[in-house]
């Protein structure tokens, strides 16, 4: 998470600096700012980037290719396969897998997912419950994580076998339970916390058009 702060730091200056109908003063003020901050971080840091930007790579890829069933079989076969075994060997071999290797496996394998349209009605409502917390999730899960570990584990290691794996779920499932009512009580509640600051900002020119920022966040979010 240190790092992506600098990602989404960089992602829109470097997008600005290059979109096309941006204006020149503001292209080369992106760029300038965009590449201060990368002559003052670390070498190490921005390379990582490129496994962060692997996520725009998929998008473009899915609002362009359209994958037939055995293809997409076939592909999400391979990466699935090319991911567990990347992930296998990372933590017993010493060939070098490393995070590069997984993150472009991973990737690859969220294109053949992507395209699948049809499923169970219980399937497609697990799937939009854990995406709709998922941000919260990957927010708040370490901390917790961490507190449980110490508290309740007296940060030791767990040894392989039935009990351990009993703890594990046990654990696991207070991490996700935790973070689905951080989202329950915040991030579920944006869109209306959003609406109540526009209209505040807003009132004193509420018999004026819609400004470009009221556009921007609708009352109502856009039918789907």
């Amino acid at each position: 998470m240190a790092n992506e702060f600098w990602y989404y730091l960089l992602f829109p200056l470097l997008f600005r600096a290059i979109a096309n109908k941006t204006q020149v003063g503001v292209k080369l003020g992106s760029a300038a700012i965009a590449l201060t901050i990368c002559y003052l971080l670390p070498t190490g840091l921005l390379i990582y980037g490129l496994i962060w930007l692997l996520g725009v790579v998929v998008f473009v890829v899915h609002s362009k290719v359209a994958l037939t069933r055995s293809y997409r079989n076939i592909l999400l076969a391979f990466s699935g396969t090319v991911l567990v075994v990347a992930l296998a060997f990372s933590r017993t071999s010493t060939l070098g897998i490393g995070d590069f290797t997984i993150g472009a496996a991973f990737a690859a394998m969220l294109i053949p997912l992507s395209h699948i349209r049809r499923a169970s009605s219980m399937v497609t409502k697990l799937s939009r419950v854990g995406a709709e917390f998922s941000y919260t999730l990957y927010l708040v899960h370490f901390p917790i994580a961490a507190f449980l570990a110490c508290y309740l584990l007296d940060n030791r290691r767990l040894m392989p076998g039935l009990a351990s794996a009993t703890v594990f779920v046990g654990l696991l499932a207070i991490v996700v339970l935790y973070a689905y009512g951080v989202y329950f009580l915040f991030e579920r509640n944006t869109r209306t916390v959003r609406q109540v600051i526009w209209k505040r900002v807003t009132r004193s020119h509420s018999g004026e058009a819609p400004t470009a920022a009221e556009a921007a966040f609708p009352e109502k979010p856009a039918a789907e």
